[in-house]
């Protein structure tokens, strides 16, 4: 149950000042704590600079679970917790806090910076937590053409390809406060025309960070009472704390597009500095991939899942590594199996149940899409040192698989701590890598008078029973 100390902002909504951030439920320490409030306005100042705001949002409830022993135990109870900061400055996750197997207190779990400033060092930025895109993944060499016109983008990748939009991409642009409430965050921008470098069209965008409780249904064996009962199995319902992340955007003029949440998760702790090849993963509702060039641009070829990128079942991430590669490890787009397997960025999702905007209130109970019937199931990860699980369901065609192999060691970010190699992961839900240029891929370009949508949702449990057989093989 929520408790705030609640005050009316300019916009209506109700929150709590603390630290330098907007508390929107629940007290706990800024991370941002450095940032001083400047009570003439809305904004953080430092230096007399107005600085991106920090929001955050917390649900706490709590869960109760019978377990049946072959003695009689005590029924017990257990958090179901998620905290999550958001900063404009690129709409950034700055830290998501989740509980252990080990303790009830909530550890972040996303690399990161402890200032803004670190983050605004665009050149030593390796897009932690931020919205990437216009075009989030690569184009290749920094070109395609539409409807017969050749456009150039920033050659920021190896100084041939396009990264995320280029030097100015959404990551580094500040983001507007739209709408708030004790669970969400709305924030929105706009991305002018030829703003960004190639990229035609005044695009409207607008990102919703909301934070739930999710129940699922399971199915598990019964225990026996006695040895002479036959087996059998229940119905039980787990809980699980969740993150979704709903993007929306339209534009003036035929563009494309593709946005992506480029957080590092790393399950043990975004301070352990372990290598996330000792997460388990599993990847179900997927069975193909993209075979990369040496640039790592997509062929066009499009792969079914075999040997080190085969994660039908449970395994460690790194118990076969890709192809020879500098640095090691994954960097590749998983195509979704389903009904959105090419999905044009022209259509709604399939099985998508969006609630009217004239009948949608924020305050209302229910949300504007009901995740739990429009996503696809598409990764699985758990921490064996923490037990943390995370599910993430998607309604876009694909996932980048990102290792994190491009860290090396250099950039220091939360606690001082230097973030090596393989200290994070991400899971980039997006339309394919150059799809712009790959007519055989989802269409990626927008027309005038449709709407961009696009869902993801993080959910966050506890696995106490995780062994280490998987472990000893790595």
């Amino acid at each position: 149950m929520m408790n705030t100390n609640s005050a009316n902002t300019n916009n209506g909504s109700k929150y709590e000042e603390e630290d330098g951030g907007l508390n929107l439920a629940g007290k706990h320490q800024s991370s941002f704590a450095d940032l001083n409030y400047n009570s003439s306005g809305s904004d953080f100042a430092r230096g007399g600079q107005a600085a991106p705001e920090i929001y955050r949002s917390l649900i706490t409830k709590r869960r109760e679970m019978e377990e049946e022993e072959e003695e009689e135990e005590e029924e017990e109870e257990e958090d179901v917790r998620i905290e999550v900061d958001i900063s404009t400055f690129g709409a950034a996750i700055v830290a998501l806090r989740v509980p252990s197997k080990e303790s009830e207190d909530v550890e972040d779990v996303v690399l990161g910076f402890n200032s803004v400033e670190e983050y605004a060092k665009v050149d030593d930025h390796p897009y932690f937590g931020v919205v990437v895109g216009r075009v989030a993944n690569r184009i290749k060499d920094g070109k395609y053409t539409l409807d017969g016109v050749e456009y150039k983008c920033d050659r920021n990748d190896g100084e041939k390809h396009t990264l995320h939009g280029g030097f100015e991409g959404l990551d580094v642009k500040r983001w507007t406060l739209k709408d708030v409430s004790e669970s969400h965050v709305e924030l929105s921008v706009l991305s002018g025309d030829l703003e960004q470098k190639g990229f035609p069209g005044n695009c409207k965008i607008s990102v919703v960070y909301r934070v739930r409780i999710i129940e699922r249904a399971k199915i598990r064996e019964r225990k026996k009472m006695s040895l002479l009962e036959a087996p059998s199995c229940e119905l039980y319902v787990e809980k699980y704390a969740s993150l979704t992340c709903e993007f929306k955007a339209t534009t003036d003029a035929k563009t494309p597009i593709c946005l992506a949440q480029h957080s590092y998760f790393n399950l043990s702790g975004c301070d352990s500095n372990e290598d996330v090849g000792y997460h388990l993963a599993e990847f179900p509702n997927v069975s193909k991939y993209l075979v990369l060039d040496d640039e790592n641009i997509p062929t066009g070829e499009i792969r079914e899942c075999h040997e080190a990128f085969d994660f039908s079942e449970k395994r460690l991430v790194f118990a076969q590594l890709p192809p020879m590669r500098t640095p090691l490890g994954f960097d590749h787009n998983f195509c979704i199996d389903g009904d959105n397997f090419s999905r044009s960025v022209n259509n709604r999702p399939k099985s998508y149940f969006a609630v009217e905007d004239s009948n949608y209130s924020r305050h209302a109970s229910i949300p504007s899409t009901r995740f739990n019937e429009s996503l696809t199931h598409c990764a699985s990860f758990e921490s064996s040192s923490s037990g943390r699980t995370m599910d993430v369901y998607t309604d876009a065609p694909g996932f980048q698989f990102y290792t994190g192999n491009f860290l090396d060691g250099t950039t220091r970010g939360k606690n001082n701590v230097a973030y090596d190699a393989n200290t994070g992961f991400c899971v980039e839900t997006q339309w394919w890598p150059n799809a712009v240029n790959e007519k055989d891929f989802p269409d990626s370009v927008l027309e005038v008078g449709q709407t961009y949508v696009h869902n993801t949702c993080y959910e966050f449990g506890l696995n106490k029973g995780i062994g280490a057989s998987f472990v000893a093989s790595y």
